[in-house]
């Protein structure tokens, strides 16, 4: 948010799992979505990624004025799946 509270930009991490109650897990897919609301932010490096009962999304935002890089965020998330079907 910008220091009116605005939204500048928004990373979404999707992910799926299958889930044999008290025994497995597995996350079956990944997939991430990026959007960006002020015209001096840009975005880079976004993956989304999967690995046994967790996806993982990571990403760059970058806020840049007269071609100066004034602000990053970088994005390194991830959802958990125990094998109860409880995220984390």
């Amino acid at each position: 948010n910008d220091k009116n509270g605005n939204l500048e930009w928004e990373y979404t991490l999707f992910a799926e799992f299958e889930v044999i109650e008290g025994i497995s897990v597995t996350c079956t897919s990944s997939t991430y979505s990026q959007t960006i609301y002020a015209n001096d932010w840009s975005f880079s490096n976004g993956s989304a990624t999967k690995s046994g009962n967790t996806a993982y999304g990571v990403g760059t935002f970058k806020r840049k004025i007269l071609f100066v890089t004034v602000d990053t965020a970088n994005i390194d998330i991830s959802i958990s799946c125990n094998v109860y079907g409880n995220l984390s």
